[in-house]
This record gives C-alpha cells, sequence and structure tokens, in this order.
C-alpha cells in the first residue's frame, strides 16, 4: 500500500532550487542532506563496505567512520546489479547500477532531529522484488509526502540482489554459502536501530515493511546445484572456482544469470520461484516460511499483513503479452501443479473466452499471495486487510 500510495503522489514531487542543506551527527560522523517544503531527505547513506574484491560473496562489513569528513547524502546512491526489469513503468525500473551498492535512504518530517522532544516511530522499508529486482530509490519510493502527512520515519534499505546476494554452492569454506542479502538486510537494520535516534527517531519503535509473496519456497543446497553449475558454466569457470567467479565483471554476472533463468524454465512468471533466493542453511534460514509459522512453538511477533484482490495481474500480463488460450491454460496448470493439476483445473475450469489471463491472475493471486497469507494471518497478525480497488489492466505499453 505504501507503493500504491507513493505511485500516486511521486507524481507531484517539485524539487525546488531553494531547498536547503542540513547535517546530522551520527556515530559515524556528519551527514549532510537537505530540506524540502515537507521532509528532510538523505539520500545513499553506507552501512557496509562495497561488496566487492574478496567481500563479493561474503559477510557485509560495517562500514568504517567516515569522521571528520561530512558525507554528502544528497543524491542517490546505484541500484544493485540485476537483470533489466522489462516492460514495466521507468517509475519501477532503477536505471544506475554499481556492485557497490549498500546504502540506505532516510526521509523525516521537517524541524526533526536528535533535539526533538518526543522521538519518532519508524518504519524500515525492504524493497520487495523477489530478491532480485527493485533498489530503495526508484521514484515510487520517494517518502517525502509519507513522512510529512504520518509524522514517521522513513528508512529504506538496499541489499544484493539476485546471483550476487543468493548464489550457493555449498557450506564448506570455499563454498559461497548464500543469504548474503539477508545478511545485508541485518546490518542495515542494526545501523538504522543505532543512529536513527540522530535523526530524530525512536530505535525502540521501529516496525519492517515489506512486500513479498510468501508462497515463494525457499531453496536446499541440493537444489541450488543445477543453477549454480549453469552459472559458472556461462561465466566460464568451475562452480568450485570462487576466485574466478569474483573476476567476473557484475555485467557479466547479470547477463549469466538471465541465460540461467531461461534454462531453468520456459514460463516466465515461473521465474519468481526459480533459483536466486535464500537457501535454507539452518544458521540465518531454518525452514521453509509457511511450517516455520504453522509448527513455531513461541509467539510471533505481531504484525499488520494484508493483500490486493487482483495482486497477480501484473506478474501474468507483464509474463503473457498475448491472450493465453485454453490449451496453453492446461499446460501451466500442469507444469505448476504436476499431480494436483486436475483438482487445480476442478477448482479454477477455464473461462469461455479466447483469453485466460483473468483466471490465471486469480489463480495467482490466491496461490502466491492470498493463501498463505492468511496462514500467517491466523497464527501471528494483528490485523489483516485486503485492497480491493479495481484495475482495468491491459499492460504496460503506454506507462512510462
Amino acid at each position: 500500500m505504501i507503493v500504491l500510495i507513493s505511485i500516486f503522489l511521486s507524481c507531484l514531487l517539485k524539487y525546488s532550487a531553494a531547498n536547503r542543506t542540513i547535517t546530522v551527527s551520527t556515530n559515524y560522523g556528519d551527514v549532510l542532506g537537505y530540506e524540502t517544503d515537507m521532509a528532510r531527505i538523505f539520500y545513499g547513506i553506507p552501512f557496509a563496505q562495497p561488496p566487492v574484491g574478496d567481500l563479493r560473496w561474503n559477510r557485509p562489513v560495517p562500514v568504517s567512520k567516515w569522521a571528520p569528513n561530512v558525507l554528502n547524502a544528497t543524491t542517490r546512491a546505484p541500484a544493485c546489479p540485476q537483470p533489466p526489469c522489462g516492460g514495466i513503468p521507468s517509475l519501477l525500473c532503477p536505471t544506475k547500477f554499481s556492485e557497490d551498492c549498500l546504502y540506505l535512504n532516510i526521509f523525516t518530517p521537517r524541524m526533526t532531529n536528535s533535539s526533538s522532544t518526543s522521538p519518532l516511530p519508524v518504519m524500515i522499508f525492504i524493497p520487495g522484488g523477489n530478491f532480485q529486482y527493485l533498489d530503495a530509490s526508484i521514484p515510487v519510493y520517494e517518502s517525502e509526502h509519507i513522512v510529512n502527512s504520518t509524522n514517521v520515519i522513513i528508512a529504506l534499505i538496499q541489499f544484493r540482489l539476485g546471483a550476487l546476494g543468493f548464489l550457493a554452492t555449498g557450506t564448506g569454506p570455499n563454498d559461497i554459502t548464500g543469504n548474503y542479502g539477508i545478511l545485508d538486510q541485518r546490518l542495515a537494520i542494526a545501523w538504522i536501530k543505532a543512529n536513527i535516534a540522530a535523526f530524530g527517531g525512536d530505535p525502540n519503535q521501529a516496525s519492517i515493511v515489506q512486500s513479498a509473496p510468501l508462497a515463494i519456497p525457499f531453496r536446499t543446497y541440493a537444489e541450488y546445484i543445477a543453477p549454480a553449475v549453469l552459472l559458472a558454466e556461462q561465466l566460464k569457470c568451475a562452480v568450485g572456482d570462487i576466485n574466478c567467479l569474483r573476476r567476473q565483471t557484475y555485467q557479466d554476472i547479470a547477463t549469466a544469470q538471465t541465460k540461467v533463468d531461461t534454462m531453468l524454465t520456459s514460463f516466465k512468471f515461473l521465474l519468481f520461484f526459480e533459483p536466486w533466493l535464500p537457501v535454507i542453511d539452518n544458521k540465518i534460514v531454518n525452514g521453509q516460511l509457511m511450517d516455520l509459522v504453522q509448527n513455531t512453538s513461541f509467539p510471533l511477533k505481531p504484525m499488520i499483513i494484508g493483500t490486493l484482490t487482483e495482486e497477480a495481474v501484473f506478474y501474468i500480463y507483464e509474463a503473457w503479452a498475448q491472450p493465453i488460450t485454453i490449451p496453453q491454460y492446461m499446460e501451466i496448470l500442469t507444469f505448476t501443479f504436476h499431480e494436483n493439476a486436475l483438482k487445480v483445473f476442478e477448482r479454477y475450469p477455464p473461462r469461455e473466452l479466447d483469453d485466460q489471463r483473468a483466471l490465471v491472475s486469480v489463480l495467482a493471486t490466491q496461490w502466491v499471495f492470498a493463501c498463505p497469507t492468511r496462514v500467517y494471518a491466523r497464527k501471528a497478525a494483528t490485523y489483516s486487510y485486503v485492497f480491493g480497488f479495481p484495475l482495468d489492466f491491459d499492460g504496460w505499453e503506454n506507462e512510462t
């Protein structure tokens, strides 16, 4: 819902030459941002050292103090490397990339600082994108209107994506063990907790906000063998030669990642379930989310959780630019649900139309979003919602 609000409001943003700069003192040194007529904005604050060279496919290392220098936080940091986002609006597409991408953005209401009498609650936003796409600085995430109208602080974080963030080859000392993007998230949250008071925030009132399909399965190390081998082959490296893999450019790795995706499945929608995902390492990730939630023996943190009535429309129409015929619909069910395809077919029979994309959207919404959300809601949610504004969606061809 934050994204939906921002899509509308970001179109109204007008940056004035009269914006004045402001300085905040953190544990790492002073940070130079600027103030608009609605908010204070700090772009591109580093929380980790650049994950390049020997730090590629390694745990993130906390950033060093920059004091006595002043950090210029008035321009957006580049996005983490990722494949082209395809036929979707530029509002959702990063345009600048770098492997040096572990930064965060902070938006605060005006006149908020560490001397404020009442520290403000903090929303830590983790961009979605199925661990493969998006970043903290795309236009739809501009948050000055939200912080101005709600009197909260919003911090948006970036983390390594795709193969650079989640490739896993094994558990040995010379293996790529995976889950680096999750470790980036943890370090970013720790930085925010330790420094947000300087921006007028209350570290004890921090909530994590994110958008992600809860049904996406995590991987086992065995399931990572095939994509890891294919990626190494594309890069002309042995899968166990981490030095060779580290010598490749991030552009070549992103290209190889896209090629591996097409080798693993011909259904573009199913790439959301393919391979560059967290791995179950029993250290950071202890199992599938659904299993952990249903079988946990301890209270879960309270949460607000919800879905859209047409959540999958965007993905289906982006994946299938042309109508889905009934034979194609049956093929999709067989490929996706295997031995359960007939049950799904009976529950969601084809419609008397030449195009089954709307039906596939309904099915995907229930399967990927609504059903797992209901499981979470029964176990942990204190409030559950459905955003039901109807869409008249025919693709992104005319959107910018």
